[in-house]
Order: C-alpha cells, then structure tokens, then sequence
C-alpha cells in the first residue's frame, strides 16, 4: 500500500472475530492484516468485474481439486461418446461393470473427503460439470432419488452414468430400487442399505 494510500484510509468495522482469525493468519504468514484485506478485497472486485461469483468459484476450485486427486481425466465430451459407442454388445456388461466398479471407487474416495452432510449437494454438481449434463437434482427424501437431462446424449452414454452412478450410490450406502431411462434421460431412486 502507497503512503498516499494509507493516508487516505478509513477504518472498516468487522466483527471481533474475523478480526482475530485476520490477526493469527497474518502474523504467521509474516504480512500486515491492512495488505492481506487489501489485496483479498482487490481480488473480488477484480472477480465481480467479470462477472465472477466468488463463492461459485471457490466451490467450482474445490470441486476440480478433488477431481484431479482423484486421478480423473478430462476428455472432450465427444470422445467419451464415441469410445463409448464402440462397446459391442458381447463386451457391453462388462464395460458397464468396470463405469459401476469406477463409481464405486470414486463414491467411496468421496465419503473419505467430504462430510456426509455435503456429499449429495457436491455430487450434483460435480456430476453436472464433469459429465457435461444439461441438468442434474439429487434428492434426499426417505432414500435418494438422482436424475439428469442431457440432450445430445446416446442411450449407450445413458446407461453408462447410470451405472458410474449406481457405483458411487453404493458405496455411500444406498442401493437401487427403481429406474426409469431413456436417452438422455434418467431417473433413479436409491434406499439406503440397512446396515447389519
């Protein structure tokens, strides 16, 4: 901060909380808490020039780290449908084995990262992104109930999330009990497994 800057300062009232937590987090990063407010309020306004939510941003940045820690790989949407599509019906069961087995590795990588009262909000837009969805909802009503809309999507493709799905679904405890699909289309109910 300039001296001119520092002359023509005022003072800004926050709740004596966040004041603490700026005071410890400062002094162990070695800055002053003026620079640190500075340059954090500098970098918002920046991001809501451009139309940037932050909060979305940082969700959207937890969201691909937990991503790339979980070793996926981004490929173009187009690609993932044509290696798809050339599934031959003999190898078909056991292509969706290995998306559902995939799914529940990554369910249960999941359940070891996010707490189980955010994973269900996560997975859905995680899922919207990641597959390229047009919409997503996951309910949480006496069971669970996922469903997704994606317009350019095969029936092949379809079959594929729902399985991917179903793997993730079970590893945090839930299993099938009703589905409904089409192409691009679906709607799976889950209840939970009892546990024994």
């Amino acid at each position: 901060m300039t001296e001119k800057q520092q002359e023509e300062g005022k003072f800004l009232m926050l709740p004596s909380g966040i004041i603490e937590k700026l005071k410890e987090y400062t002094s162990n990063k070695g800055i002053s808490p003026t620079s640190y407010t500075t340059n954090i309020l500098e970098t918002v306004f920046e991001a809501e020039k451009t139309g940037i939510d932050l909060n979305e941003a940082i969700r959207e940045y937890n969201l691909h780290r937990i991503k790339s820690k979980a070793g996926t790989v981004t490929i173009p949407k187009n690609n993932a449908a044509h290696l798809i599509s050339t599934i031959d019906e003999k190898n078909k069961e056991k292509h969706l084995q290995i998306w559902q087995e995939s799914g529940e590795w990554y369910g249960k990588f999941l359940s070891k990262r996010i707490p189980s009262t955010e994973i269900l909000n996560f997975l859905e837009k995680d899922l919207l992104i990641s597959w390229g969805l047009d919409e997503v909802t996951i309910k949480n009503d006496d069971g669970v109930e996922f469903s997704f809309v994606c317009f350019m999507m095969s029936p092949e493709f379809t079959e594929v999330l729902i399985r991917y799905a179903q793997g993730i679904f079970h590893a945090l405890g839930y299993r099938e009990v009703e589905k409904e699909y089409l192409r691009g289309l679906a709607k799976v109910r889950f209840s939970r497994i009892p546990k024994t």
